[in-house]
């Protein structure tokens, strides 16, 4: 089991109490104070546009060869998570979907409406929960992975009462993730 699906599968369901608990974290004011996040030694890092949010939780592997950062925005209900691992396989968009995919499958909680799509230079994976212990949650979520020198980064934005009008807070927050040279 990778890092990012350890830590996933802890987190997925408890996050929003417990990050919610917890106000002590740094918050993201605009978008000139952009997050970034990447793996020490690397050519590249993420940076995330994320005004609004309060990033709850880092985390790194002790060998540096994996991060992982989550936030959240109360005024939007947006949750999302960030991970960066380094892999042991050619890393592509889409070989990193197919690899992280395949272990989300296997989460007891009930997804419906999939689609998955490619818009370089993600891949996407895009699911509805609809309830959780018999309770409507209507939780939209939506991963973006990025492959690249041997990393694969899974980037997932989830909120519970989802409405269509939301789509524009997902679409917004996932176009803002750039791509940077160190």
């Amino acid at each position: 089991m990778s890092y990012r699906t350890a830590v996933a599968s802890v987190l997925t369901w408890v996050v929003v109490i417990v990050l919610h608990a917890h106000a002590t974290e740094r918050s993201i004011s605009s978008p000139q104070d952009p997050y970034q996040i990447g793996l020490d030694g690397d050519r590249w890092f993420l940076e995330l546009a994320m005004p609004g949010f309060k990033v709850e939780a880092e985390r790194s592997l002790p060998d540096g060869q994996g991060k992982m950062m989550q936030a959240s925005n109360l005024a939007t209900g947006l949750i999302m998570s960030v991970y960066v691992e380094r892999v042991p396989v050619a890393a592509s968009a889409t070989s990193c979907r197919d690899l992280y995919w395949t272990e989300d499958l296997k989460s007891p909680i009930p997804k419906s409406d999939i689609s998955l799509s490619e818009k370089d230079p993600f891949a996407f994976a895009r699911w509805m929960v609809k309830e959780f212990q018999g309770q409507p949650v209507m939780q939209q979520n939506v991963k973006a992975f990025l492959g690249r020198d041997g990393v694969c980064v899974d980037i997932h934005v989830s909120k519970v009462a989802y409405q269509a009008a939301d789509g524009k807070l997902f679409e917004d927050l996932l176009n803002a993730v750039k791509v940077r040279e160190r």
